[in-house]
């Protein structure tokens, strides 16, 4: 059996090693903690922004509904049918008139070409087409 001093001091260094054990488990909890709290803050933070895209994709949903609205004449039946339609569907009436839009300029397009023929060459031809366009850009505006 060893001497009593021998047992304090093996005693003495287990409970250090223990205290030294608990005190680097302590400071991993807290940085783990720590790390929790930040994920957390990340996180709200891209809900936030989803929010926040999804009320711009809705207001300019609603920006283009009273677009349309204005460009119809405010018409009775329509203003019933567009109330009644989902944020979807007023995205997928969106993409359809602005389809639309695009079939009718390149449709217009053909039709500029047709209309200045070969005059196209002259200066005449060219003034003209300038004009078309000039007119053009400013109905869109």
């Amino acid at each position: 059996m060893p001497p009593p001093s021998c047992q304090v001091e093996n005693s003495l260094n287990s409970l250090q090693t223990e205290l030294n054990n608990i005190f680097m488990l302590r400071k991993q909890l807290e940085e783990d903690v720590l790390a929790n709290r930040n994920l957390q803050k990340v996180l709200e933070d891209q809900i936030k922004d989803i929010k926040n895209r999804q009320d711009e994709t809705q207001s300019f949903c609603g920006d283009q509904t009273s677009y349309m609205s204005i460009c119809l004449g405010e018409q009775d039946h329509l203003s019933l049918q567009i109330d009644h339609l989902s944020l979807e569907e007023l995205k997928k009436k969106v993409t359809d008139l602005l389809l639309m839009v695009k079939d009718l300029q390149s449709i217009n397009e053909e039709l500029k070409k047709k209309q200045l023929g070969c005059c196209s060459t002259d200066s005449q031809g060219k003034e003209a087409l300038k004009i078309l366009n000039h007119s053009e850009v400013g109905f869109l505006c």
